[in-house]
């Protein structure tokens, strides 16, 4: 996977559009975001192999209609604050995410359940938050009949307590092209 180009993308904005897609082998999204399933036909007319990671706790269920009229660019952090205060109108509902999933060359992944930051725990506390967030999240892929082998870490920190979890899964993380650092390129 290190010889691979793989690019990451949070919040989808206009400035993307213009960009030269043509040496990434993967374009990965991070964290489930509205803006990713508003330009979907855009990324997958680009035929490269895209792979959303969903945090299956954080996914908009409130019944919002979400549309290009309504629907802003709501930073990644800003969209995880307003989840916190139950807002989850930025990020994908499992109809849509469904959507992705059946769709050509588009690829579902774990994000961990609710997306946390572990880098401040202890490692027993590390350790106890990581399964339970993986358990958490394979049940609820399993519920949706979501099939997955891919994780891309939270907060992109490659932690040991991911891995251990997760036999068998292909890892994403810092080895990723943060497509915000081609923004002036």
């Amino acid at each position: 996977m290190s010889s691979m180009n793989i690019l990451m993308i949070h919040e989808v904005e206009p400035w993307m559009f213009d960009l030269d897609y043509t040496r990434y082998d993967v374009i990965t999204f991070d964290d489930g975001l509205y803006t990713q399933y508003l330009h979907r036909e855009f990324f997958q007319s680009l035929e490269i192999p895209l792979v959303y990671f969903i945090s299956t706790g954080v996914v908009c269920t409130s019944g919002i209609e979400q549309n290009e009229q309504n629907v802003q660019v709501v930073q990644s952090e800003l969209a995880h604050r307003q989840a916190g205060d139950g807002d989850l109108s930025a990020f994908m509902t499992w109809a849509q995410i469904k959507e992705l999933y059946k769709a050509p060359d588009s690829f579902i992944g774990g994000h961990s359940h609710t997306h946390p930051d572990l880098s401040g725990l202890r490692m027993i506390e590390r350790v106890q938050v990581a399964k339970h967030e993986v358990q958490n999240m394979i049940a609820t892929f399993e519920m949706q009949k979501i099939r997955t082998k891919m994780f891309a870490y939270p907060y992109n920190s490659d932690l040991v307590e991911y891995r251990s979890a997760l036999p068998g899964f292909q890892f994403f993380g810092p080895e990723r092209i943060d497509i915000r650092s081609l923004r002036n390129s």
